[in-house]
């Protein structure tokens, strides 16, 4: 085989390994996503692997993914902007959170912190967005602790990340896994 021809050869299989390493997401949830203007970075299929959608009381995702090295859960919730009567961002957060978060007076401590505004244009694309750490209540997981993330963008909708874990220290380089929405860029601006 002379030079050019292992090199093409060569081309094809980078090019086959790439196909491969790239995740396909659900149909549903894409179109979901793309009438959202919404991104979420997903690793390689060896990183992860899908979990079945579970019916309960609390929150039915959209979409859930178990880290296999950190034993970490995501769950993913979108919610569209629609013609419904509109309920501010907070207080469907807060009316989620309610319902996740343990009553337990031993255990039911809850940390809510805001998103910046500055985080949020600037890594989010977001109107609206904050954080919460708690721990969940048993009939909904088995997982020691929880990370809700929850997002808004005016004419878009509402997505919520919700990460379980067991160990505290799992909840590091996560964001790499939150979703973001697209950036829209002033057109006045870019005229002038």
């Amino acid at each position: 085989m002379d030079l050019p021809h292992r090199w093409i050869l060569l081309l094809f299989v980078l090019i086959g390994f790439q196909v491969n390493a790239q995740v396909a997401l659900p149909k549903e949830m894409s179109k979901k996503m793309e009438r959202m203007g919404l991104n979420i970075a997903v690793p390689a299929e060896k990183i992860f692997k899908h979990k079945r959608i579970r019916l309960n009381d609390y929150m039915i995702a959209d979409y859930i993914i178990r880290l296999r090295k950190k034993k970490v859960e995501i769950q993913y919730k979108f919610i569209p902007e629609t013609a419904a009567p509109f309920v501010p961002p907070h207080v469907q957060y807060f009316n989620l959170l309610n319902s996740l978060a343990s009553n337990d007076p031993e255990t039911s401590l809850i940390a809510v912190h805001s998103i910046t505004q500055y985080a949020l244009s600037s890594n989010y694309h977001a109107d609206w967005g904050s954080i919460a750490y708690f721990e969940p209540k048993i009939s909904f997981s088995s997982y020691r602790y929880a990370k809700l993330v929850s997002l808004y963008k005016s004419g878009k909708g509402m997505v919520y990340m919700l990460f379980l874990f067991n160990k505290p220290e799992a909840d590091n380089d996560l964001n790499y896994f939150e979703a973001k929405f697209d950036q829209e860029f002033n057109t006045e601006r870019s005229k002038k």
